[in-house]
């Protein structure tokens, strides 16, 4: 038996479907999520919700992982 877990970090913190474009901008250490239209900074609610995100998966003990094919997640 499957059990599918969804895992969609861009709506998981609160970006609309469809989204603006986001890229990582800045260096290869210390890059920044950035929405190139507004200018707004995504990259503190990002870490704060893959940190959550992490610790929650962790505690499913899942077996695997299956990612969309060009998602940018």
């Amino acid at each position: 038996m499957v059990e599918w877990v969804s895992v969609c970090p861009e709506v998981e913190i609160g970006l609309g479907v469809p989204r603006p474009t986001i890229q990582l901008e800045g260096d290869d250490v210390t890059p920044r999520l950035i929405v190139p239209s507004t200018e707004d900074d995504l990259t503190e609610r990002m870490e704060t919700y893959a940190r959550r995100k992490l610790r929650e998966l962790q505690s499913l003990n899942l077996d695997g992982f299956v990612f969309k094919s060009k998602s940018p997640s």
